[in-house]
């Protein structure tokens, strides 16, 4: 058995990893206030965002913070939330550059 922060199958994260978890745990402090269906839908979706704009090869993929820069900020996102209302380039993801 290994001793120390990893085991066996395990590794450690990517820094562009590391860029978008601690965004979204910016994002799930920021929307400590929201109704736990609410706060789950706006991780969700801004998680699936994230992942898709990654997969789509616009930007480098070892650089996320073009899609965060995006996003814009956590408290932002939550607060737009909480008047009811996801941004909309959530909704419809803004074309990839050409």
């Amino acid at each position: 058995m290994t001793s120390g922060p990893y085991s066996d199958d395990t590794a450690p994260l990517a820094h562009s990893d590391v860029l978008v978890l601690d965004y979204l745990a910016a994002l799930w402090a920021a929307g400590d206030d929201l109704d736990p269906d609410l706060r789950d839908e706006l991780m969700t979706t801004v998680a699936d965002y994230i992942a898709m704009r990654r997969a789509a090869g616009g930007e480098p993929a070892d650089d996320p913070s073009l899609i965060l820069r995006r996003l814009g900020a956590p408290e932002a996102l939550a607060a737009a939330a909480r008047r009811g209302r996801m941004p909309a380039h959530l909704r419809r993801p803004a074309p990839l550059p050409a």
